[in-house]
């Protein structure tokens, strides 16, 4: 959809990657690619197949915190289309011996305005759930 001069357009994006949990220094580091978008509606639709975009953005896990059954990270890239991208993790790990976990992805874009203050603005969120 198209406001004035913004754009907006909802989308289901589609990919993979791997989170990389050292225990022994509580930290965490990995990768995420995303490579696939599908309009919203298309994928409540289940109409993906027919208006799958392929497109691929590649993005860096770092800097992440393990603390107790907490975890959270940065997401960064070096894509030009996201110059001022800003991208978080922050999870959880569940279940028998905690080798289960959940996690929250939320982006937002991080613009300085006209008057020298940061906007920062939501762009996107998703969520993942994974087994150790």
């Amino acid at each position: 959809r198209k406001s004035g001069t913004e754009y907006s357009l909802e989308v289901a994006a589609f990919g993979g990657g791997s989170l990389n949990f050292d225990f022994p220094n509580n930290s965490l580091t990995g990768s995420l690619t995303f490579d696939s978008f599908c309009p919203k509606d298309s994928f409540f639709n289940g109409n993906c197949l027919g208006t799958l975009v392929n497109q691929t953005y590649n993005l860096q896990v770092q800097n992440g915190v393990i603390s107790g059954n907490n975890f959270e990270a940065y997401v960064v890239t070096d894509e030009p289309a996201f110059e001022n991208f800003q991208g978080y993790i922050n999870g959880y790990f569940y279940g028998p011996n905690g080798e289960n976990f959940g996690a929250t992805i939320y982006f937002i874009d991080a613009r300085t305005n006209d008057q020298g203050n940061t906007d920062e603005i939501f762009i996107a969120n998703g969520f993942f759930l994974g087994k150790l």
